[in-house]
């Protein structure tokens, strides 16, 4: 276990990175094939959207290489008990553009009067949209992104939100304000939900991710929203015309 992990708990999340080395853009180059994730005693697979149902799903998981490795390396970091808990990560585009349209209708549930515009606006904020997106690949798409949150002793901490919710709360940093009582989250909740954000956060950098700041369980590594922040080139095309390499 890295001694400096439960230090990162007081350590305010701010999004600035280390730089980005030539070795680091060989490792992305190097481990770029498709591969299936694993489980294992500390890492567990959700598959959430799979038993949603939704069109082009299945039992198993994939992404690239990299996060594969980068995975293994964040289980060895985890303290005696701690584990990692993976949501989602590769998509195809049939599957984005039914997820897309899944959220779309739950956030028209919340907001029954808003026209079609006002839905997209609000839904972008959190789900690429399948055809209209700022980014030349889906992060999703191309296997360089993926989803997650850490548990202990099998159960989920407490991130302040559900995984998906679309909430203004869901933004990474959203603990690091001044304290709000109008949620109706109490203090302490508060404050244990910032200190688990900030475990992840910190963790997940140090291993070369970037964090998505509208969603706490988003992270990308040589992708298109990865290469923004880097403000580089991205390795990562659609994954979906390399799956016959798995």
């Amino acid at each position: 276990m890295m001694p400096i992990l439960q230090h990162w708990r007081t350590v305010p999340i701010v999004p600035t990175y280390p730089s980005l080395t030539p070795c680091c853009v060989q490792d992305l180059k190097m481990h770029a094939a498709p591969t299936r994730l694993a489980e294992t005693s500390t890492l567990c697979l959700a598959r959430t959207y799979y038993h949603m149902g939704l069109v082009e799903t299945s039992s198993t998981v994939f992404a690239r290489q990299s996060v594969a490795q980068r995975l293994s390396k964040l289980q060895q970091y985890l303290p005696a008990g701690f584990g990692v808990l993976v949501f989602d990560a590769f998509r195809t585009h049939a599957t984005q553009v039914a997820l897309f349209h899944h959220l779309r209708e739950k956030i028209r549930d919340t907001h029954p009067t808003w026209n079609a515009t006002q839905l997209d606006e609000e839904t972008v904020r959190y789900v690429a949209h399948p055809e209209m997106s700022r980014y030349p690949v889906l992060p999703h798409n191309s296997g360089g992104a993926i989803d997650l949150t850490l548990t202990f002793q099998d159960t989920p901490l407490d991130m302040g939100t559900n995984f998906d919710e679309p909430s203004l709360v869901s933004a990474m940093a959203y603990f690091e304000g001044e304290y709000d009582p109008s949620l109706g989250i109490p203090g302490t909740r508060w404050i244990t939900a910032r200190e688990h954000r900030r475990l992840l956060f910190h963790a997940m950098v140090h291993l070369g991710f970037t964090s998505n700041p509208k969603e706490w369980w988003h992270f990308d590594v040589g992708d298109c929203l990865w290469a923004r922040v880097f403000s580089s080139e991205w390795y990562y095309p659609s994954m979906e015309n390399e799956m016959d390499r798995i």
